[in-house]
């Protein structure tokens, strides 16, 4: 009877360790997903980033053109106005970035946390038997 309770507690183990094994593999896939998520939007911060220094730059243009050329001021603030909604919606689209991160690395937290719960549990189980 001993040898029996021997063999289940080694069968559970085993079965312990393969789902230890499992969400150990999907917490890996979690996170390389949460990591291309973090590339795509340093990517956008990024081109963000180069469209202010840009819009930055046609705005000095800009100011030294209107102190001699008023007539073209309408014509340059509606440019800068397109640029604004640009810078605007890159911003967004980073913020929608910053969320599906922020989602992954919720995944990843949660997995981690189970994989530590069962492998506690496991040591339980192990310190009582």
């Amino acid at each position: 009877q001993a040898q029996q309770a021997a063999e289940q507690a080694i069968a559970d183990a085993k079965e312990r360790q393969a789902k230890a094994e499992d969400l150990m593999q999907q917490v890996e896939a979690e996170a390389k997903e949460a990591e291309a998520a973090a590339q795509h939007a340093q990517a956008e911060a990024e081109g963000l980033r180069h469209a202010a220094e840009a819009a930055r730059a046609k705005a000095d243009e800009a100011v030294s053109q209107l102190q001699g050329q008023t007539q073209d001021l309408e014509a340059q603030v509606s440019q800068h106005a397109a640029m604004v909604q640009e810078l605007q919606q890159g911003q967004q689209s980073v913020a929608r970035a910053l969320e599906q991160l922020r989602s992954k690395l919720q995944k990843v937290t949660a997995s981690l946390w189970a994989v530590g719960k069962q492998q506690a549990q496991g040591a339980e189980e192990g310190d009582e038997g």
